[in-house]
Parts: C-alpha cells; structure tokens; sequence
C-alpha cells in the first residue's frame, strides 16, 4: 500500500499536480482544498495518498491530511460513488463541513456537489450516518489536531513544548492553510531568523 508520496511540484492544477519522484513524473488527483495548500511549483511536497486500481491502470488520489483521505475513503464505500465523484465532494465540501452536513441531514448541501443530484445526495447521506466519527465536526477542531501534530513533531526533535507550541501558533495565525509539512517548515524558519537577529 501507498501511503504517502514525497517529491518535487512540477505542476499544480485545482483538481491534479504533477511530481517529480526520482525523474518520474507522477499525476495525482487532488481536491480543490488541498490545491490551495500547496506551495508554489519547484518546491518539495507530501502528500497522503490513495491508490485506485483500474481495468486500464492505477490512479493516485492525494490528500492534505488523514481526515480528507479518511472522507474519501469512506465516500468510495457508498455505491454508485467512486473515487473522481468523491473528489469532487471533498472540493465542494471540507471535510468538517461533510461531517457537519451528514450530522444535520442536509440534503441540499449536498446538491451543491456537480454531478451528485438529489437521490445520490440522499443515499450518501444515509449511508455516511455514524462512519464519520474519527473527523472533528468543526474547522477549529482540525486546526487543534493539526496543531497538536506540528507540536509533537518539534518536541520529539528535542525542542521545549511550550517554545514549539508558540511558534506553531504564530505560524498558523500569519498562514492557516498550511499542511503539516509546510508548518514545520515555516517554524524553523522562525526560530532561525529569531537566532541569526540575536
């Protein structure tokens, strides 16, 4: 199994980029929000990933976090949903937003989605009810986690919590669209100019 893909950006588009991974250039499909996470083309990126196996190939679905791949995995388990409609669900909708609309359900909501119409707008909602506890039901929340995740990672590279923990904050405060990746990255860059102006 793929669970994630590391390389270079050549090339973002809204719904697919393309990576350069040790000279193969590698398409994956991505979701409009996870497109507005990404860093400009030449820059590394890591994406979590999906493979979906066809009669004529194999198609990588990519994801920002585990709570995107984990709404598109369980959107592929409802009939009559695959993996290209899933993704436009998670470009329509967040995966908070998804959750909340499930949790109310909001039909129409999901009638927003291009190509879902009201009978598989309904079944999606009948049949996500209670499978989509693992995502936090608000933005806030995913941020939290997201957070939480960025402040392990420095801790474990031997950094005080508490200095980890405002730094984070300060990065997702000036850039809250950032993955987990790009958090730690902007975070470095922090601690470093805050040394070099010392």
């Amino acid at each position: 199994m793929l669970n994630y893909i590391r390389g270079r950006l050549v090339e973002k588009c809204p719904n697919y980029v393309i990576l350069d991974c040790a000279g193969l250039g590698i398409l994956v499909h991505i979701s409009s929000f996870t497109f507005n996470s990404l860093p400009e083309p030449m820059e590394e990126v890591q994406l979590l990933t999906e493979l979906w196996i066809k009669e004529n190939g194999v198609e990588i679905y990519g994801f920002r976090n585990e709570h995107e791949r984990e709404a598109f995995r369980v959107m592929t388990t409802v009939p009559g949903i695959g993996p290209k409609l899933a993704m436009t669900v998670l470009s329509t909708l967040s995966p908070a937003q998804l959750v909340s609309a499930v949790g109310l359900g909001d039909i129409r909501t999901f009638e927003r989605v291009a190509g879902l119409g009201r009978k598989r707008a309904e079944r999606l909602v009948l049949e996500l009810k209670g499978k989509l506890d693992t995502i936090p039901a608000c933005e806030e929340a995913m941020n939290l986690s997201l957070m939480e995740d960025a402040i392990f990672a420095m801790v474990s590279l031997g950094y005080k919590r508490n200095e980890a923990k405002r730094v984070i904050e300060q990065v997702l405060l000036e850039k809250p669209n950032l993955n987990l990746e790009q958090i730690l990255k902007e975070a470095f860059l922090l601690i470093s100019n805050a040394k070099i102006r010392r």
